[in-house]
């Protein structure tokens, strides 16, 4: 008796007019494509007669058989998925953890001396100069002026004085000799000596109108004016000379004793935490090796391998 042939392809045929489709219950993890599976499916087996002759029995089986395939299918994507360095064949973390307890007991004793001794000097020597010049200028400007008045009983007789001026000029040296002693020594030696010159320009003016009378009454009457213009210049030019040369001596001998004795009680409980990974060619294959495997992987194609589980599991492979 001749039948039929059913294919996939025969089957999606079938479905064309339909609103469900053959491939719709079929179902994959995600990140897979469907497409890209049928359309493996149909280019390696799309002439190949069905096992079932039913399209509609057929679209239910492939969904069924999916479901039952589904975690290994999984399993297969999420190994394809993972991270790792080709050329290591060792990675491990290891993760501890370490506890302490108990008491700890500390006794210190014992004697600590410490002693110094030495000579310690100090010498300074050298030369120190010091010079001073400049100008010093001084002035004194203004008047003062003096009134009195008296009376006396004396015979009748007058007398007038009117004025009275005295001027002084010329120059005025100053020394002075600033003398001192060493601290081992009691005589005195000159230190240093500034000579001050002094120029003055006074001006000293008396003016009086003294009017006596012998007639019994003495009448005085006087005026006094004062006028001081000074102008005072000093130069200074003095050279200090000062030479050090000194020389300290010190001994220390000091002993020093310090006794300890101690003692510490200390109880921990403690709790420590590692974590650490190794990694990289522990030496048994070569990098060579391991490159060549993961081109091996990298050929393992998992739409293939969920293709061929179809093929094999819905047609009949007689060509």
């Amino acid at each position: 008796m001749a039948y039929a042939k059913i294919t996939f392809i025969g089957a999606m045929d079938y479905y064309s007019n339909r609103p469900d489709d053959l491939w719709d219950l079929l179902e994959l993890p995600e990140g897979l494509d469907k497409e890209i599976l049928i359309d493996d499916i149909i280019y390696r087996a799309g002439d190949f007669e069905l096992l079932h002759i039913d399209p509609p029995y057929t679209r239910l089986a492939l969904g069924a058989f999916s479901k039952k395939w589904q975690r290994t299918w999984q399993k297969w994507l999420d190994a394809l998925n993972i991270e790792y360095n080709p050329l290591h064949n060792y990675d491990r973390t290891e993760e501890w953890t370490d506890t302490h307890t108990g008491t700890q007991n500390i006794a210190q004793s014992g004697h600590e001396d410490i002693s110094n001794t030495g000579t310690q000097g100090v010498a300074n020597t050298g030369t120190q100069s010091l010079d001073n010049t400049g100008n010093q200028i001084n002035t004194n400007t203004g008047s003062q002026v003096t009134e009195s008045e008296s009376a006396l009983n004396y015979n009748s007789d007058t007398n007038d004085v009117t004025a009275q001026s005295k001027t002084e000029t010329g120059h005025k040296t100053t020394s002075t000799t600033n003398q001192v002693s060493a601290f081992n020594q009691d005589a005195f030696t000159n230190k240093d000596r500034s000579d001050t010159t002094e120029t003055p320009n006074l001006l000293d003016t008396t003016t009086g109108n003294n009017l006596q009378t012998k007639r019994g009454d003495d009448t005085t009457n006087v005026n006094e004016t004062v006028n001081n213009s000074v102008t005072d210049t000093r130069i200074d030019n003095l050279n200090q000379l000062r030479t050090d040369n000194l020389t300290q001596t010190r001994t220390d001998n000091l002993n020093q004793t310090k006794t300890d004795s101690n003692s510490h009680n200390r109880t921990d409980n403690l709790t420590d935490s590692h974590n650490g990974r190794m990694y990289g060619n522990i030496g048994v294959t070569t990098s060579q090796q391991m490159l060549q495997a993961e081109l091996d992987i990298d050929k393992w194609n998992i739409y293939e391998h969920i293709a061929d589980m179809i093929i094999s599991e819905f047609c009949i492979m007689i060509y």
